[in-house]
């Protein structure tokens, strides 16, 4: 007997269950990946998440937990994503999205052999090199008057985007430990 499954608005699609990808070799006798931890976890959703300059990290596995620190009138916003693969291992991304003409998105990717290390590096993220000049200080046109005020709202959008990241992480660490 066949079954079709109709989709109605605000259904999500999960992909097909595939092989999950090694990350890196295993020791001998290693469960990871193998055994009957492997078997309990079963294969799960596949992802690709763009890593900047780097390849897209592809793994199966379900996603943890989710947090967006985007508002209206927002110019730099972070995306946070926790996921933990069918190998054992987590994922951490952080997305960076930004409004401002010429800026790029930046996509960083961690892949943890355990949750703390990926937790850690959400910590440990600094979210003041995400903050991109609006100006070239190598301009000679530029008076001293104005890079002044460049610099003054440079320094005001690193505050801004320091004080909205804390934000989000904190959101994203209580969802993540109050399920």
């Amino acid at each position: 007997m066949n079954y079709i499954h109709t989709f109605a608005a605000g259904d999500a699609y999960q992909a097909p269950a595939v092989s999950p990808p090694s990350f890196a070799p295993q020791a001998p006798g290693s469960m990871s990946g193998t055994g009957l931890a492997h078997a309990l976890r079963g294969h799960g959703t596949a992802y690709a998440l763009r890593k900047s300059g780097s390849r897209p990290v592809a793994f199966s596995g379900r996603h943890l937990g989710f947090a967006s620190g985007y508002r209206a009138g927002t110019a730099l916003w972070h995306e946070l994503n926790l996921y933990e693969t069918d190998e054992g291992h987590h994922v951490a991304d952080i997305r960076v999205f930004s409004k401002a003409q010429g800026a790029r998105d930046q996509f960083h990717v961690l892949v943890a052999d355990g949750l703390e290390e990926a937790l850690q590096f959400f910590e440990e993220h600094d979210p003041r090199a995400d903050v991109q000049a609006d100006f070239d200080l190598g301009d000679p046109a530029l008076a001293p008057a104005e890079l002044m005020v460049h610099a003054a709202a440079l320094k005001y959008r690193i505050a801004e985007t320091v004080s909205q990241y804390r934000a989000v992480l904190a959101s994203f660490l209580h969802q993540l430990s109050h399920g």
